[in-house]
């Protein structure tokens, strides 16, 4: 599903990745530097104006799962085209719809590498900075839940057992969450 801004004879198109989802070893330069983007194309001659990755060499299968919303926001006391981005991740980036960039502080926070031998992994995710987040806690054993006693220690023996990093734990050739 895509959106377009007639006024800017532009199209927003959210991608995927390029299959295998939770494999990117074989995955070619275009394939990182588009996957999981928000990419703008101009409505007449197809030519892509700008792209933003919300997830590098996504193999969490963290693709953009709906178009975005388009908003006008007042910056400064001057009306801004924005577009609004919602991820699986839960994050929400807004970007000014003219040119990608971020309208709001968008940082690069580190994230687990140890994934699978043959893939690269980008070492730092983006992240929006002061946006409402939907993101889960990370996981904790203290908070596994169980019917009973015994599912309970099942789940937790389960947990301790396999890898995980939060939400960015690389897939693993090892049991992972």
């Amino acid at each position: 599903v895509y959106t377009a801004d007639a006024a800017l004879n532009m199209v927003y198109l959210p991608l995927g990745n390029a299959t295998p989802d939770y494999y990117g070893g074989g995955r070619r330069p275009f394939d990182d530097a588009y996957n999981s983007s928000i990419v703008a194309l101009d409505i007449t001659s197809g030519t892509p104006r700008w792209h933003f990755q919300t997830t590098h060499h996504d193999v969490w299968d963290m693709d953009l799962p709906i178009g975005p919303s388009l908003v006008d926001l007042q910056i400064n006391g001057t009306s801004t085209p924005a577009l609004v981005q919602s991820t699986k991740r839960g994050e929400f980036f807004v970007l000014d719809r003219r040119t990608g960039q971020p309208l709001v502080k968008t940082i690069e926070k580190p994230v687990p590498t140890n994934g699978v031998p043959g893939d690269t992994l980008s070492p730092t995710q983006p992240y929006p900075v002061g946006m409402p987040s939907l993101t889960p806690a990370n996981l904790a054993e203290s908070r596994l839940w169980g019917a009973t006693p015994l599912d309970q220690l099942i789940c937790r023996i389960q947990f301790r057992q396999a890898a995980y990093q939060g939400q960015f734990t690389p897939p693993q050739l090892r049991k992972a969450i």
